[in-house]
């Protein structure tokens, strides 16, 4: 069976420009941690937050204009989008792949969103790699997405504080068939399906429904369960 190889064209970046200091993420948490402490042990200075416009469909979409600008590849040339960014976006139920494939002109591709919080990357890069080279008809694949779950970080909340870190930002790679150079060599996931519900926004779901009593609470329910 011949080989076919899968390398990185490139990659794209886009961080938004406001910040959230250490002082001002011990400020948030009340009293429980001071700056010192955000920042020796957490090993925070500072972090991107989003700003007015940043969705996490517009960084994902950002960032993979970023790697095309970089590689220099013409957006026709991509066969699938694979979005890597979070289910916390503009809008619920929307595909956020597709709406990076049209924002940067990409008419040639099919997306779907992928979602596997912290594995989300990893996976994405297994699938499009897979899909490579099981395909002949896919030659090119853009993995992309934003992420701003820090959103729902509730600071005064003790048991959370190593998600202190969660920011706001979109990233982008470009896969592509037959290079010889960055080469996806190969990878291997393992999953415990007992920690599903570990971690997650608590309220909000089919579960937990939103109520007029406790909207404040829902958008600051990122927790362990």
């Amino acid at each position: 069976m011949e080989k076919t190889d899968v390398g990185v064209l490139g990659y794209g970046l886009y961080i938004p420009k406001n910040r959230m200091t250490a002082k001002e993420i011990a400020e948030a948490t009340k009293g429980v941690w001071i700056e010192e402490a955000v920042c020796e042990k957490l090993g925070i200075v500072s972090k991107p937050i989003p700003g007015l416009n940043d969705g996490t469909q517009e960084m994902g979409y950002l960032a993979a204009k970023d790697a095309l600008r970089r590689t220099g590849l013409d957006p026709k040339e991509i066969d699938v989008v694979l979005c890597m960014g979070e289910e916390w976006k503009e809008y619920p139920l929307t595909t956020s792949a597709l709406y990076i494939q049209d924002k940067i002109g990409a008419v040639n591709a099919w997306g779907i969103d992928v979602a596997n919080r912290c594995c989300t990357t990893c996976t994405a890069i297994k699938m499009a790699k897979d899909m490579m080279v099981a395909d002949d008809e896919i030659n090119t694949v853009l993995i992309a997405g934003g992420y701003r779950n820090g959103d729902f970080v509730d600071y005064t909340d003790k048991n959370v504080s190593m998600m202190f870190n969660l920011a706001a930002g979109g990233a982008a790679l470009i896969l592509q068939k037959g290079m010889d150079r960055n080469l996806v060599l190969g990878s291997h996931i393992m999953a415990d399906g007992s920690l599903a519900r570990a971690a997650g926004v608590e309220i909000g779901g089919t579960e937990k429904f939103f109520t007029p009593d406790n909207i404040e609470e829902g958008y600051k329910s990122l927790r362990l369960f």
